[in-house]
């Protein structure tokens, strides 16, 4: 089916053309999917990933809680131990609630106040 100039019939032409066209459809056909495959798959392990760093800190941020309301805790305890400890050695070292209010709220002021405060302390007790 070809000329006497050996050039291919119309028919052969159009074959080959059809085939090169089927070729580029099933490409475009099987691209789409594929692209959207990728992209999900990336789109969905980001945001696992993002989900999991914000677990994380989440996790920390808690433990660092616990962790600032033990060591609260444990202040605390110690505090209340060492002072029932140091009062029922010298029952004259009692103190009402206000006067030893008052000498921790001294002590943790500083040095220039302290002297100012343990005046009102000693008024305090004379009073």
């Amino acid at each position: 089916m070809s000329t006497s100039d050996g050039e291919p019939s119309p028919p052969e032409t159009h074959r080959e053309v059809k085939a090169g066209s089927t070729w580029v459809d099933l490409i475009k056909a099987l691209a789409l999917p594929l692209v959207t495959l990728v992209l999900g798959y990336w789109f969905n392990s980001s945001l696992n990933e993002r989900q999991q760093v914000e677990s994380n800190i989440r996790l920390y941020a808690e433990m660092m809680g616990r962790r600032e309301e033990a060591d609260s805790n444990l202040r605390k305890d110690m505090f209340n131990s060492i002072l029932t400890t140091f009062m029922a050695r010298d029952p004259s070292l009692r103190l009402s609630s206000e006067e030893l209010i008052l000498h921790l709220v001294v002590q943790r002021t500083g040095r220039g106040r302290r002297d100012q405060g343990a005046q009102g302390l000693d008024a305090l007790r004379d009073g």
